[in-house]
This record gives structure tokens, C-alpha cells and sequence, in this order.
């Protein structure tokens, strides 16, 4: 098969996985045994692995004299063999691990895989302007795979950052909160009582400093869940998964209210 029809089937055999896997559709791989902190040091190295493959046809392509149509070819079908081992790996981890953690790896494989389509889709131009585009695109894939290593290896430490993150909605909400009455405070004394549209009226402001005590009690309820959280929680079996899991969907409402 010639580079040119081989960046075609490509595409179209990765652009099929990656709508599968937005819409969870994905034929999941079970295995016999699985070890989660296996999965993690096997990820990894397949994630890397593709990274490598992906930037040795950056360099090969980025310039001329550009790989003869062979060469590209065999280059490529280095990386189907590199993307086959990191998409089989996730189609490995169950979704019993927990929810949230599932989500977060699902997450970034996607992002990994809508990355490396760019990439292929790109190789049908090797030209100066696609050598530039492709630079473009290999930074963002390298993004997409360091994001791997960000990623929380267990349930209790995915549902820990969505706690986190809620808790940082409410810090910056509480602070855009008391910025806002304060600024009002100080227009309100520079005109003092000429009518201004600009002004809060004073049911405004009693509905802003209401406001600010909800937002600091919540701050405070998220506070206490995630040390109960951290003290309390496990990821050690299928039903605590799933209570770690609906701590992160409740802790996850809070954000729209805010």
C-alpha cells in the first residue's frame, strides 16, 4: 500500500475510534486479571512510545529532502503498531476502577487520539506550509500526551481533584464577590447620593453580602468533605468506587450554582 493510501486508511481507522470513543462505544478488551498499577507503568510507556514515533515523522517530514513514499510507509506502520498498543491498553481498564477516574483517562486519551488524527490528516501535504502546520500540531499532541502524567492513578484521587476544583470555583467566586461589593462601596462614597444607574440599589447589595456568606458556607462544606474524604475514603472495592463516585457528582452540582 502506497504512504498516500496508508494516510487515508489511517485517518479513516482513527477518526472511527475517536468518535467510538466520545460516545463510549468502544468494544472494551477483558482480561483475566487486571492490575490497576500495572495498567498505569503500561500506559505510560505506550503513550511514550507514540510520542516517539510521532516525532520521529515530524522531523523526517519537516523539511525536504521529505521520506520517498516507502520510507513514510514503513514509518507509519511503526506508529499504527504504537497507537494499536496504547488503545488496546485503555480498552483494558474496566470501568469498575470508578467512574471519575475512568472519565479522566477517557478524557485525555481522547484528546491524545483527536491529536494524532491532525497529525496523519497532515502528512497528505509534505510542503513547506505543511511542515509548519505539522510543527503546530506535534506540540499540541506532546501536550495532550504530558497530560498523562497529571492524570490521578486512583478513584479516591480522581474524586479528591474534583473536590478540589469545586473548592476552587468557590475561592474564586467568594473573591470576585468581595471585589465587586467593595468597588461598589467605593463609587457609592465618591458620588455619594446622586443617581447613578451604574450603583447597586440596596436590595442589591443586601442580595450581594447574602451571597458572599453562601459562598463562604459552601467553601467550607466542600472543605469538610474532602478531608472526610482524604481520612475516609477507598477505592479498595467495586461499592466504594461508587460511593467516592457520588461524592464527585454531588460536589460536581455546586459549580452551576455558583
Amino acid at each position: 500500500m502506497s504512504s498516500e493510501n496508508l494516510v487515508d486508511a489511517l485517518s479513516e481507522r482513527i477518526k472511527f475510534d475517536l468518535d467510538k470513543l466520545k460516545s463510549n462505544e468502544l468494544e472494551k478488551i477483558e482480561v483475566d486479571s487486571f492490575n490497576l498499577s500495572d495498567f498505569w507503568s503500561q500506559f505510560e510507556a505506550a503513550v511514550q512510545g507514540l510520542s516517539n514515533e510521532v516525532t520521529k515523522i515530524g522531523f523526517a517530514c519537516g523539511q525536504q529532502p521529505y521520506p520517498a513514499s516507502g520510507n513514510l510507509a514503513a514509518m507509519l506502520q511503526d506508529l499504527v503498531q504504537c497507537y494499536t498498543v496504547m488503545r488496546d491498553l485503555y480498552l483494558v481498564l474496566p470501568e469498575e476502577v470508578g467512574a471519575t477516574v475512568y472519565q479522566a483517562v477517557t478524557s485525555v486519551i481522547i484528546n491524545i487520539v483527536a491529536a494524532l488524527l491532525a497529525i496523519v490528516r497532515s502528512l497528505s501535504d509534505l510542503s513547506v506550509k505543511g511542515a509548519k502546520e505539522r510543527l503546530t500540531l506535534t506540540g499540541t499532541f506532546w501536550e495532550a500526551c504530558a497530560a498523562v502524567q497529571t492524570l490521578p492513578r486512583n478513584n479516591l484521587l480522581a474524586t479528591l481533584g474534583v473536590i478540589d476544583g469545586e473548592i476552587g470555583l468557590a475561592v474564586d467566586a467568594h473573591e470576585e464577590l468581595t471585589t465587586t461589593i467593595e468597588e461598589d462601596r467605593e463609587a457609592m462614597s465618591e458620588l455619594g447620593d446622586v443617581d447613578n444607574s451604574e450603583l447597586w440599589t440596596n436590595s442589591e447589595r443586601n442580595l450581594a453580602t447574602k451571597a458572599v456568606g453562601l459562598v463562604k458556607v459552601t467553601q467550607v462544606c466542600l472543605q469538610r468533605v474532602r478531608k472526610a474524604v482524604d481520612d475516609c475514603g477507598s477505592c479498595s472495592s467495586p461499592q466504594n468506587c461508587a460511593e467516592l463516585d457520588a461524592t464527585a457528582t454531588a460536589s460536581r452540582t455546586i459549580s452551576p450554582a455558583l
